[in-house]
C-alpha cells in the first residue's frame, strides 16, 4: 500500500503544480482553485488515505458523564509538531490539554449553554510539542480535556478531538501568502540543495521567533534581521529571517503573529567554497561607478571542514561598511548561528565535521542622509582562512609556546586513555601572554567537538590554573595570540591525578533532622598543593573518588568539613599571657602577677585581694594575639558562687562573657560556681562585640584598666562578686590562639550517563563556595560545607567526586591588627563523606495496578471515604520516606491513586519519574523536569488524598515524607486505578527529496497515522 500510495502522491504534486501555476496566473480563480485542489486530492486519495485515516485513529472520543465530570485523551507524538488541536461537540463544554501533572498549557476555551451550543463549534487551541529526541520524550506526553460547564444531566456529552493544520507550500524564488486563522500554519519548505535560506516577510510583527524543523527533525535556529525604515512612515523596507540548511527535503517553518496575512518569498545562498591560505576580496571597489549604489547584499561563504583536530584561524578586515556577521553550524540536535568577530588571529570554532557556513549579511546598506536623500554605506572586505594543525602534548609534561603575531594561533592535542583528572597551568610569561581560546579544554568526539564535561577554573594574575574531569579520548587546547605587537609566550604544565575509592555510608535520621553525621565515617585526606602557583595565598590540585551508586540516586547526599580537632598543628596554637594583674576594688590599685602566671611557675596567683577580698576585686589576664580558650590550673578552688568571667569592650568597658556569647562554656564551673574546679573555658571572639586591642601607658582606676607599657593586648578578667567567698589561688594558665582559616572550595560530583566502556560524565552536584571562613573556636563537630544533595534519577551504578581549594588564607590576629590575611604555611585536613539514609529509614512499596477498577476525578470524590484495596503497616524510627513503586496498567494512561495514612503526620509528597538521558538531553531534565522530582503539595496528619497524573514511564514513585504522630505504628492504605482513556499519536514522516510522504495534503486536511509507541527501557 505504501508504494501505491507514494506513486499516486508524486503523481498528484506534479498535477496541483500545474492547477497553482493557472489558478495564479487568473485572480478570480484562486478561491474556486482552492476548492479544486482540495477536491481533487480527497477525489484521488480517498481509498488510500481514508483507510490510514481509519487505522490510525485521526482523533478520538472524550466522554463526559454524572460520574466523570471531564474525558480525557492522551496526546503522543513521534516527532515535533505544532498543530491546532480542534474540539467539536453537541453540547455545552470546556477545552484545554495539560501536561501529565494536570497542568493547562492552554487557557481553557468553553462553549457555553444555548439552545444552539454546536453552532460554537469547532473550539480550535494551538498545539505545540518540539521534542526531537527519542529519550525524554515521555515528558513530553500531553492530555485532551473537555470539561462539562453544566449541571444538567442531559448536557454530559462526548466532544471529538483531532488535530487540524493549514499547509502552504513554498519552494525558492516563489512567493507564499498566508491567511492567518485559528488553525495553526504550516509552511512546507521544499530544499532542494544544501546552504543558506533566506525568507523575506512582508512588514509583520511576530509573536516569538520562527520555528523551524529540518526533514530529521532537527531545530533550526535562524537569524531574524530587517531593512531600513522607509522615510515616511517608519516602517521596515523588508522583514525577513535566516537559517543554514544542512538537510535536503521538506523542512516545516512555523509562524505568529497577530497581523492577517503574511507574504513570504525565499531565496537561495549556496555560498562560495573557502580556500584555505587563499585571500577573498568581498565587496566592491571604491572605482567601481557602482560602489555608493544603494543595494542591499548578503555574502555567503562555506568551509569544509577536514576534521575535528584541525583548528582554523581566519582574517577578516573591513575597510569600508559595517554589517552583520554570522557563521552557521550544526550538532546532534539543532543547526544555529554565533556572531562572527572581525579582526586577525581569530578563531572559528568547528563543532561537527561538515560545513561551517559564514554570513556576512549587509541590512543597513544605506542611511537618511536628508529627507528623500539616501546615502550608502557599501562594503568592501577582505577575508582569508588558513588551517592549523596542533602539536601533541604528553599529560605530565610541560612545554613553552613561543606564537609569534604572524602565526596568530596554535593548538596542543592530548590522549587521555582512563578517566582521569587532569590539572592545567597555563603560566604567563612577560608582559603579554597568548590567551587560551574560550578558557576551554576541547573533547573530540567522533563526530563533534565539545566543552570538557566538568571543568573547573581558577584564575590568577600569572595566567590560568584549571583543572577537569576527563573520559578517554583525545582533547585538545587552542592557543590565541592577544595582539600585542612582537612575539608571547606561556608556559603549558599539565598534571594527572590518580582517584582514590570512597564508600557510601549509611546516615541515620535520628535525632537532629534531616542531617545528622553522627557514626558517619568521614574520609580524611589532604589537598596536595599546586606546584608553582604564584599567589601568596594558596592553591590546590584536585582530589578525586571513585563512588559505586544504585538507582535510588536521588536521596544521596555529600559533605566536605573541617574539624578543628583533625588539624590541631593548625588550631591548637597555645601561647602563655603577656599580662596578668591583680585589681584591688577597694584599694583602686595594681599587682603585678605576670610571671607568677607562667606555666611552670609554682607561685599562686590569687583571684581576689588578701586576706578577705572585696566585691569587685578582679584577676586581669591579657596577650598581644586574640585567644579563645584559658585553661586554669588551681590550687585552691572557690567554696560558692563567687566568680564571673569578662572581656574588656573597647569604649563600653567590661562585659560579661555569657551576656554576648551563646557558645561560652566554663569548664571551671560545677553546680556550686565557677573556679570550683580546675578546667578549660572557651569563647567564640567573634561573637563578642568590639573585643580590639587595648593600649595604655598608665593605670586607669576609674575604668579598671590596668598599664599595658603602650603594648596592645587583648583582655579578659575573672571578677569576684562574693567577699565571702574563700580566696581562689591559680598555679598557670595557658591559652589558645584564636586562628581563623578563609578559602574557597569548590566540589563536584559527577555520574557516568554513558556506558562503561563509553563513559560521559554529566554533573549530579556541585559546591563553589567562596571566601569561607573556619576558625579555631568553632565547635568540634561543626561542618564547613553546606550539604549537597544528589537529586538526579538515572539507572548509573558509577560516580565520581573530586574536590579542589584555592586561597587559602589565616586571618590573624594580633596586638598590631585587628584581623589581617596571612599565607597558610600547614596543609589543612578535609573530611569527605557520601551517604544515603540507612535501609531502616526508608521503604519501598510495590503497587501494581493490575486491575481495571473503577475510577472518577478527585475533584468528584469525598475524600473522608476513599476506597482502597492495599494496607501496609510503615515501622517509623522517627522520622521516615515511604515510596510507593507504581507499576501501570497501561502506559500513558491518566492514572488516580488514593492514599490514606492513619498515625502519621505526611510532611512532603513528591512524585518521581525516573528517566533515561544523555548529554544533549540532560540539561533539559534538569531544568525544564526539575530531574523527574516534581513536589505535589500534599501535606497533613492522618493525610486522605487522591492523587492524579499521567503515567509517563514504565514506573513511578510517589514519595511520602512521614513522622509518627502516635504511639501505634502508622499505616498506609492505597487504591489505584487507570481511566482507560484513548490515546493518539500523532507521526508525521521524515521527509526527504523524493521519499516519504506528506502528512497532511492540502489546506486544512490533515492525515494522522498512529503507530507504535516505543516504550521507554531501562538501562539495565
Amino acid at each position: 500500500m505504501y508504494i501505491t500510495l507514494k506513486k499516486k502522491f508524486f503523481f498528484l504534486r506534479k498535477n496541483i503544480l500545474k492547477l497553482k501555476v493557472l489558478i495564479m496566473k487568473n485572480k478570480t480563480l484562486k478561491i474556486i482553485g482552492v476548492m479544486v485542489i482540495t477536491t481533487f486530492i480527497l477525489s484521488y486519495l480517498s481509498t488510500t488515505a481514508l483507510v490510514s485515516a481509519a487505522n490510525g485513529e485521526p482523533n478520538f472520543i472524550l466522554e463526559t458523564s454524572e460520574a466523570k465530570n471531564y474525558g480525557m485523551g492522551v496526546i503522543q507524538t513521534e516527532r515535533s509538531v505544532a498543530a491546532t488541536l480542534q474540539m467539536n461537540g453537541e453540547v455545552s463544554g470546556g477545552f484545554t490539554y495539560t501536561d501529565f501533572l494536570g497542568n493547562p498549557q492552554v487557557a481553557e476555551d468553553s462553549v457555553f449553554e444555548t439552545e444552539n451550543s454546536h453552532l460554537y463549534y469547532p473550539v480550535n487551541l494551538r498545539y505545540e510539542n518540539y521534542w526531537n529526541t527519542e529519550l525524554l520524550r515521555e515528558f513530553s506526553t500531553h492530555y485532551a480535556r473537555a470539561r462539562n460547564v453544566s449541571d444538567l444531566p442531559d448536557q454530559h456529552g462526548n466532544y471529538t478531538a483531532s488535530f487540524v493544520t493549514e499547509q502552504y507550500e513554498l519552494s525558492v524564488d516563489t512567493s507564499c501568502e498566508i491567511s492567518v486563522s485559528d488553525l495553526t500554519s504550516e509552511i512546507l519548505f521544499d530544499v532542494s540543495s544544501k546552504g543558506i535560506y533566506q525568507i523575506w516577510m512582508n512588514n509583520i510583527n511576530l509573536i516569538g521567533s520562527p520555528v523551524i524543523l529540518s526533514p530529521t527533525d532537527k531545530f533550526v535556529i535562524p537569524v531574524e534581521n530587517e531593512l531600513p525604515p522607509v522615510i515616511d512612515g517608519g516602517d521596515s523596507l523588508g522583514k525577513y529571517f535566516f537559517f543554514a540548511a544542512y538537510e535536503t527535503g521538506i523542512y516545516r517553518i512555523y509562524l505568529q503573529t497577530g497581523d492577517p496575512i503574511i507574504t513570504l518569498r525565499a531565496e537561495h545562498h549556496k555560498g562560495q567554497s573557502i580556500k584555505l591560505g587563499e585571500a577573498i576580496r568581498g565587496g566592491k571597489d571604491p572605482s567601481d561607478p557602482t560602489f555608493f549604489d544603494t543595494v542591499y547584499s548578503m555574502d555567503v561563504y562555506q568551509l569544509d571542514v577536514k576534521n575535528l583536530e584541525t583548528v582554523y584561524k581566519y582574517l577578516l578586515d573591513f575597510e569600508y561598511g559595517s554589517p552583520s556577521l554570522y557563521y552557521f553550524v550544526e550538532d546532534s540536535l539543532t543547526s544555529y548561528s554565533s556572531s562572527l568577530n572581525p579582526g586577525i588571529n581569530r578563531v572559528l570554532p568547528s563543532v561537527t565535521d561538515s560545513k561551517v557556513y559564514i554570513v556576512i549579511d549587509n541590512p543597513n546598506y544605506f542611511s537618511w542622509a536628508d529627507p528623500g536623500i539616501d546615502e550608502a554605506d557599501p562594503l568592501k572586505y577582505t577575508m582569508k582562512f588558513d588551517e592549523v594543525e596542533p602539536i601533541e602534548h604528553i599529560i605530565g609534561g610541560n612545554q613553552t609556546i613561543n606564537l609569534a603575531k604572524s602565526i596568530g594561533v596554535t593548538a596542543r592535542t592530548f590522549e587521555i586513555v582512563n578517566t582521569s583528572l587532569v590539572s592545567f597551568h597555563f603560566e604567563d610569561l612577560g608582559a603579554n601572554s597568548p590567551n587560551v581560546f574560550g578558557n576551554k579544554i576541547i573533547k573530540i568526539d567522533e563526530e563533534q567537538a565539545r566543552d570538557a564535561s566538568i571543568p573547573s577554573t581558577i584564575s590568577s594574575s600569572n595566567g590560568t590554573f584549571m583543572s577537569a574531569l576527563l573520559e578517554p579520548g583525545k582533547y585538545k587546547v587552542i592557543f590565541q595570540h592577544s595582539g600585542s605587537m612582537g612575539p608571547e609566550y606561556l608556559h603549558f604544565y599539565t598534571k594527572l591525578v590518580e582517584f582514590q575509592p570512597l564508600n557510601v555510608e549509611g546516615m541515620d535520621l535520628s535525632g537532629t533532622l534531616p542531617y545528622n553525621f553522627t557514626g558517619l565515617n568521614f574520609e580524611d585526606v589532604t589537598l596536595p598543593a599546586w606546584e608553582g602557583y604564584p599567589n601568596t595565598y594558596g592553591a590546590t590540585y584536585p582530589l578525586g573518588f571513585n563512588i559505586s551508586i544504585d538507582e535510588n540516586f536521588w536521596d544521596y547526599g555529600y559533605n566536605v568539613s573541617i574539624h578543628a580537632d583533625k588539624n590541631a598543628e593548625i588550631f591548637d596554637d597555645y601561647i602563655t599571657p603577656d599580662l596578668a594583674v591583680l585589681w584591688d576594688d577597694d584599694g583602686n590599685d595594681f599587682t603585678d602577677y605576670t610571671e607568677a602566671i607562667q606555666p611552670g611557675n609554682a607561685t599562686k596567683v590569687p583571684v581576689k585581694t588578701i586576706p578577705s577580698g572585696d566585691v569587685g576585686d578582679a584577676l586581669i589576664i591579657g596577650a598581644y594575639d586574640k585567644f579563645d580558650r584559658i585553661e586554669v590550673t588551681l590550687a585552691d578552688p572557690s567554696d560558692r558562687d563567687a566568680f564571673e568571667w569578662q572581656y574588656y569592650r573597647e569604649f563600653w568597658g567590661w562585659r560579661d562573657f555569657d551576656a554576648e556569647d551563646p557558645n561560652f562554656d566554663d569548664g571551671t564551673l560545677t553546680a556550686t560556681g565557677s573556679l570550683n574546679k580546675s578546667g578549660t573555658l572557651s569563647w567564640d571572639p567573634e561573637e563578642l562585640t568590639n573585643w580590639n586591642f587595648f593600649s595604655s601607658g598608665s593605670d586607669d582606676i576609674g575604668s579598671e584598666r590596668p598599664n599595658t607599657d603602650d603594648e596592645n593586648y587583648y583582655l579578659i578578667r575573672v571578677r569576684c562578686t562574693d567577699d565571702a567567698a574563700d580566696i581562689a589561688n591559680i598555679t598557670s594558665v595557658r591559652l589558645r590562639k584564636f586562628t581563623k582559616i578563609n578559602l574557597d572550595l569548590g566540589s563536584k560530583l559527577a555520574f557516568n550517563i554513558g556506558t562503561p566502556e563509553k563513559p560521559v560524565y554529566y554533573r549530579a552536584s556541585s559546591g563553589s563556595s567562596s571566601n569561607l571562613k573556619f576558625a579555631s573556636s568553632y565547635n568540634q563537630s561543626s561542618y564547613l560545607d553546606v550539604v549537597h544533595t544528589i537529586d538526579k534519577n538515572y539507572y548509573s551504578e558509577e560516580a565520581i567526586l573530586y574536590l579542589y581549594a584555592s586561597d587559602i588564607q589565616l586571618y590573624d590576629y594580633n596586638g598590631s591588627n585587628n584581623g589581617v590575611y596571612v599565607p597558610l604555611e600547614k596543609p589543612l585536613t578535609y573530611s569527605v563523606c557520601v551517604f544515603q539514609p540507612e535501609a531502616n529509614y526508608k521503604q519501598i512499596i510495590p503497587y501494581n495496578i493490575s486491575l481495571n477498577v473503577p475510577t472518577t476525578h478527585s475533584n468528584q470524590l469525598n475524600l473522608s471515604a476513599l476506597p482502597s484495596d492495599q494496607s501496609n503497616t510503615i515501622i517509623v524510627p522517627d522520622r521516615r520516606t515511604v515510596y510507593l513503586n507504581i507499576t501501570p496498567r497501561t502506559m500513558y494512561d491518566w492514572t488516580q491513586i488514593n492514599v490514606q495514612f492513619i498515625n502519621a503526620s505526611v510532611l512532603s509528597t513528591r512524585l518521581i519519574a525516573p528517566a533515561m538521558y544523555d548529554l544533549d538531553t540532560a540539561s533539559t531534565y534538569t531544568s525544564t523536569y526539575g530531574n523527574g522530582q516534581f513536589n505535589l503539595g500534599y501535606t497533613g496528619v492522618n493525610m486522605n488524598a487522591s492523587i492524579e497524573f499521567g503515567f509517563i514511564t514504565e514506573t513511578l514513585y510517589l514519595e511520602f515524607v512521614i513522622e509518627n504522630t502516635t504511639n501505634n505504628s502508622p499505616i498506609m492504605k492505597t487504591y489505584g486505578g487507570q481511566f482507560n482513556y484513548p490515546m493518539l499519536t500523532i507521526l508525521e514522516a521524515s521527509v526527504k527529496s523524493n521519499t516519504g510522504l506528506y502528512v497532511g495534503i492540502g489546506a486544512g486536511v490533515v492525515v494522522l497515522i498512529a503507530v507504535s509507541v516505543v516504550l521507554y527501557k531501562k538501562k539495565h
